[in-house]
């Protein structure tokens, strides 16, 4: 997977022009590569990173028409864009004070950006700011990048490939996938093997074969892992159907899933209480 950040070094920084005693810095990239495919994912970042500037800008500056057509299509989906800037210009529900986009990277259609922003809330502008940094989830739709709602950005790994163990998300890869096999195979005694210990402490090995599984599951595929410290998310794609005889003429299912999983003492376990 190919991926291009835009590093902070050497590059502009470009000061908007203060509304309304805010200002906002955007940085903007200009990174130079030697061939046609790096060139390509230099643009990308670059307009990635001109798309978020241009969201953050228009919400300091409280132009909510243009945050309209730059904010989640679910956003849009609830109100007309009438409604969306009365709702804004009149409750908010936060000002925004300042904003800098800080790091901008794309893997293929999907982007992440690091921003740091302060706000506080419409209703109570007696109160301080507060000083949030967060990691903004975008994707190419319709030539275009477009800001994704939480729900999106829930189905992909909340930080980009280079904020993430490499190393680490392969072996958790791995792990994930012998689990999966195993469920393949019905080998609940070594699925109980790779849960949390304190599930296994709870739910007894004998106690857990008891119980019958509500599904037969015939093959799956990872779509991407993500690790961040002993904590770690894999999106699985599989198939399934109902595990009893009498509807065994069902066509399978395909469906997707994101698993939880936690790393202790130095082995990766499917977290439990995340199903």
């Amino acid at each position: 997977m190919n991926t291009t950040s835009s590093p902070l070094a050497g590059h502009t920084l470009a000061m908007a022009a203060p509304r309304h005693g805010r200002t906002l810095a955007v940085l903007l990239f200009s990174t130079l590569t030697p061939t046609a495919l790096a060139a390509a994912a230099s643009d990308a970042t670059q307009s990635l990173g001109e798309a978020a500037g241009a969201l953050w800008e228009a919400r300091v500056s409280e132009d909510w028409e243009t945050v309209y057509d730059l904010v989640p299509d679910d956003q849009r989906a609830k109100s007309s864009r009438d409604q969306f800037v009365s709702f804004r210009r009149e409750k908010g529900p936060f000002q925004y004070l300042s904003a800098e986009v800080e790091e901008v990277y794309v893997s293929g259609d999907i982007g992440w950006v690091a921003v740091k922003f302060s706000a506080r809330p419409k209703a109570y502008p007696q109160l301080p700011p507060t000083r949030v940094e967060s990691w903004d989830t975008w994707q190419i739709r319709d030539g275009r990048w477009q800001a994704l709602s939480k729900d999106e950005s829930d189905q992909l790994p909340r930080l980009p490939p280079v904020r993430r163990s490499t190393a680490e998300e392969r072996r958790l890869a791995g792990r994930a996938s012998e689990f999966w096999h195993a469920k393949e195979r019905q080998d609940w005694t070594l699925i109980h093997e790779y849960l949390e210990p304190d599930y296994q402490a709870k739910v007894p090995l004998k106690e857990f074969l008891e119980r019958k599984a509500m599904f037969a599951y015939l093959d799956h595929r990872l779509d991407w892992t993500e690790v961040i410290g002993n904590e770690g998310r894999v999106k699985i794609i599989y198939t399934h159907k109902l595990n009893d005889p009498s509807v065994s003429k069902m066509e399978p299912e395909e469906s997707v899933k994101i698993e939880a999983w936690t790393k202790v003492g130095g082995q990766w376990h499917r977290r439990m209480e995340a199903n």
